[in-house]
């Protein structure tokens, strides 16, 4: 797992490389006493069940195109929840994406990317992650550890996640932020590339996915066994 993507094509003179990743909800985050506490030395939000808002969260793309230069895209969160325990190493989450919200900007590439030799949106409408393990990183970073499924795929992957503070909202129901990062082969989960007559894919493989999201606190959770 990288933060940053050589998107170099075989052939090319230069990598197109992807943006480093920046949450979207870093200038937003503040720290509010309600719903952040200190845990070995390092913000994290209180222990309870997190829902959620999926009209503030979003999960994007970045991956080379060899007509184009670099596509950015996006997909609809369509539920989701993290579970925060006491101890944040024990805690949990899992989203569930709307495979046919992609959006790239460009509805004739939308339609092959929804296509069957892609994402195939009318047999698998549904992309998921349930996460099974949580590790603390450095610099208050976190390794989110899960399964994430595509096309009746189920792969493991690694993301760097950060918890980014807390959200304000006028309705009082105040959001956590988090967001996350990881760099995936697409080819892992049946993604298989458009290749020229060489061989050369149009569509690099590697493509990194970009996720910021923000929760509201619904409930306790549940007491954690010592």
């Amino acid at each position: 797992m990288t933060s940053s993507l050589d998107l170099r094509t075989p052939g090319s003179a230069r990598p197109l490389r992807a943006p480093r990743p920046q949450p979207a909800n870093n200038h937003m985050a503040v720290q509010s006493g309600g719903l952040v506490r200190t845990y070995a030395g390092r913000q994290v939000p209180v222990p309870g069940r997190y829902q959620i808002d999926v009209n503030h969260s979003s999960v994007d793309f970045v991956a080379c195109d060899l007509l184009t230069g670099t596509v950015r895209g996006r997909f609809a969160p369509e539920t989701g929840a993290i579970t925060v325990e006491e101890l944040p190493e024990r805690s949990s989450a899992e989203v569930s994406i709307d495979a046919g919200s992609l959006s790239t900007g460009n509805a004739r590439r939308d339609s092959h990317l929804r296509g069957p030799s892609f994402f195939d949106t009318e047999r698998h409408p549904a992309i998921s992650f349930r996460s099974n393990r949580v590790d603390a990183g450095t610099a208050g970073r976190w390794t989110l550890t899960g399964n994430l499924t595509i096309r009746a795929v189920t792969r493991p992957v690694h993301f760097d996640a950060t918890f980014e503070g807390v959200v304000p909202s006028p309705d009082g129901h105040d959001r956590t932020a988090f967001s996350a990062h990881v760099e995936l082969d697409r080819c892992d989960w049946g993604l298989d590339p458009k290749a020229l007559p060489w061989g050369t894919p149009l569509i690099a493989r590697e493509v990194q996915i970009l996720i910021d999201l923000q929760a509201v606190r619904v409930a306790d959770a549940h007491p954690t066994s010592p």
